[in-house]
């Protein structure tokens, strides 16, 4: 008795038969999924002592590769820097104290300085080398700041006490007399 229903397309999941297509052979099971691994034997495990090939895991029993210890992680590539905890909490202070010091003494250079310890923070954890040398102008530019600023009141207080009692200019006249 032929089979007069249609038949249907091979499955793209179904192995091929050994004759080469999948539809070569119409008695073949179409719809059997392929093992896991697509049927192959898993690759042999690398001499002792030799590390996996990429993307292989370990074989059982193999040491771990390049001196790492037993249940350490493999990649350490995110791992936070220890200097990172140091560096953040520096740019944190030098941060405020310019903010500070830009509102309650008009600390101009602090403006500066509130940018460089900002910039610090955000590449902290990215590159710390160049965040601590980010901190350390904002420290410079606090510092100057309040130079800049005790120079400015030992100037207008020495021009007060010389200039304010002896005007040249006299008393002002009043307007009714």
């Amino acid at each position: 008795m032929s089979d007069d229903r249609p038949q249907d397309p091979p499955s793209p999941w179904s192995t091929p038969s050994p004759g080469g297509e999948a539809g070569a052979d119409p008695g073949a099971d179409r719809t059997a999924p392929l093992p896991y691994g697509q049927g192959s034997a898993p690759p042999p495990a690398p001499p002792y002592g030799q590390p996996p090939a990429y993307g292989q895991p370990p074989a059982y029993g193999q040491p771990p590769a390049s001196g790492q210890q037993y249940g350490a992680p493999a990649y350490t590539a995110y791992a936070p820097n220890p200097d990172s905890a140091q560096v953040r909490s520096s740019a944190t202070l030098w941060l405020i104290l310019n903010i500070v010091s830009v509102l309650f003494c008009g600390n101009l250079p602090g403006i500066a300085g509130a940018i460089f310890a900002g910039l610090a923070l955000g590449r902290v954890d990215a590159d710390p080398v160049d965040a601590r040398r980010k901190t350390r102008i904002a420290k410079i530019l606090f510092f100057a700041g309040l130079i800049l600023a005790a120079v400015l009141i030992v100037v207008a207080a020495v021009g007060l006490l010389v200039f304010g009692t002896h005007s040249s200019i006299g008393p002002v006249p009043s307007v009714g007399a």
